[in-house]
């Protein structure tokens, strides 16, 4: 792989808590080549296609979150291991969501989320909450609520409450950044984690 190609997948890898501005100015730094189109919007180079950019975030392991909030009243959540923290001070974290999904309008509505992170064990709830085809994301998961009535998971490892202090759109999703109103760790545990497209822990398949 040339020095190219191998700084501009380190860009996209990095892209979390960077605004689109910010990628394409490193993008050009590295390859001198545009890589958005007169929208803004991202468009993928033909030398990052040719090179498998899929099966090389797929050997990228993350941990795997719910990301709760309430649509039109009632209780919601996603899963989504696009997550990172961004920084301590102030205390902001990241999520990457599908514009047209419905996690996406439940936290525009809210202007709050909390980020359940799941324990090794909790791989029947990431697959639950993973479609928004599912009738009843909670059914059989318990939960309590937040002091803001958002859905906290029983269970998890722990949780950030967050309020939504940036909203960005990136391609086809939104950067929402959180400002951390709260974050207690709840247990000890293995976390539950997503790597070549399997839930597994820390000992292998979960």
């Amino acid at each position: 792989m040339s020095k190219s190609i191998y700084d501009t997948l380190n860009t996209i890898i990095r892209i979390n808590g960077c605004n689109a501005r910010m990628i394409r100015k490193q993008y050009l730094r590295s390859v001198g080549k545009p890589m958005f189109r007169e929208t803004g919007e991202l468009s993928m180079p033909a030398e990052i296609q040719d090179n498998g950019l899929r099966e090389i975030l797929r050997r990228y392991p993350t941990g795997v979150t719910i990301v709760t909030a309430l649509l039109d009243g009632k209780p919601w959540g996603g899963t989504m291991n696009s997550f990172t923290s961004v920084s301590l001070d102030p205390p902001l974290v990241a999520i990457f969501v599908m514009e047209k999904g419905r996690t996406t309008t439940a936290i525009n509505q809210t202007k709050k989320f909390v980020v359940n992170i799941l324990k090794f064990n909790q791989e029947k709830e990431a697959k639950q909450f993973a479609s928004d085809n599912v009738p009843d994301k909670f059914l059989d998961v318990p939960y309590r609520e937040s002091s803001n009535g958002i859905p906290i998971i029983e269970g998890s490892l722990g949780y950030i409450e967050c309020d939504l202090y940036e909203a960005t759109k990136v391609s086809d999703h939104i950067m929402f950044l959180g400002k951390v109103t709260r974050s207690e760790v709840t247990m000890d545990e293995e976390a539950l984690i997503f790597y070549r497209r399997a839930f597994r822990s820390f000992t292998g398949t979960a």
